[in-house]
C-alpha cells in the first residue's frame, strides 16, 4: 500500500508551505462489511487479529492502488472509507480530472462485484462499496502545534467542497452504487 501521509503533504512539507488550495476531481469510497466481520472475529480473541488484518489489506490494496493507477491521492482513512483527489492541475483539463476519478470509481466498482466476499480461518464475510464523485475546491493545511521537547509533530488535514461533495453523493449511493456530484 502507498504511504500512510500523503506523497501531496511531505512534498509541500519539504517545500516549506503550510497551506494553500486547489481545485481537484474527488473520490469518497465507502465499504460495507467490516463491523460484521470485526465482531464475528472479535468473538474468537486476540488470535484472530492477524485475520482481521489481513481482511483490509485484501480489500483495501486493490481498491487504493486504482486511485494511484488513474493519478490520484489518499487523503487519509476513517474506518472503512477513505478519500481519494485528482487535482485538477496535475491534467490538461478539469474534465480530465474528473474522468479519472470517475475511472477509478469504476475500477473500485468493478473489483468489489468480482471479489464480493474474503475467506478467513473464521468463516467468509462479504463485502459491497458505495462511491461518491465530486469536484470543487479544496483547502489543505499542515498544523504543528509548539513543540518544546525537539520532536517535530504535525497534522494535516484536507477540506472543501471537493470533499464534502463526495462524501454527501456517496451518502445517497446504495451498496454497490456510484453517485455523482459535480
Amino acid at each position: 500500500m502507498e504511504h500512510l501521509i500523503p506523497h501531496f503533504i511531505l512534498n509541500k512539507y519539504a517545500d516549506g508551505e503550510t497551506s494553500g488550495h486547489f481545485q481537484s476531481a474527488s473520490l469518497f469510497v465507502d465499504l460495507s462489511g467490516f463491523t460484521t466481520v470485526t465482531n464475528a472475529l472479535m468473538a474468537h480473541g486476540s488470535e484472530a487479529a492477524e485475520a482481521m488484518a489481513d481482511v483490509m489489506l485484501t480489500i483495501f490494496e486493490p481498491l487504493v492502488q486504482q486511485v494511484y493507477a488513474y493519478g490520484g491521492f489518499i487523503t487519509g482513512f476513517a474506518g472503512d472509507a477513505f478519500t481519494a483527489l485528482f487535482p485538477t492541475a496535475w491534467y490538461e483539463t478539469k474534465d480530465e480530472a474528473y474522468h479519472h476519478a470517475l475511472a477509478a470509481a469504476h475500477q473500485i466498482q468493478q473489483y468489489m462485484v468480482n471479489h464480493p466476499s474474503h475467506t478467513t480461518p473464521y468463516g467468509s464475510f462479504s463485502f459491497a462499496v458505495k462511491l461518491g464523485v465530486a469536484d470543487g475546491e479544496v483547502e489543505w493545511g499542515i498544523l504543528q502545534p509548539a513543540q518544546g521537547d525537539g520532536e517535530v509533530k504535525a497534522n494535516y488535514f484536507f477540506s472543501g467542497p471537493a470533499v464534502d461533495d463526495c462524501a454527501l453523493a456517496e451518502h445517497h449511493a446504495q451498496r454497490g452504487n456510484m453517485i455523482l456530484n459535480g
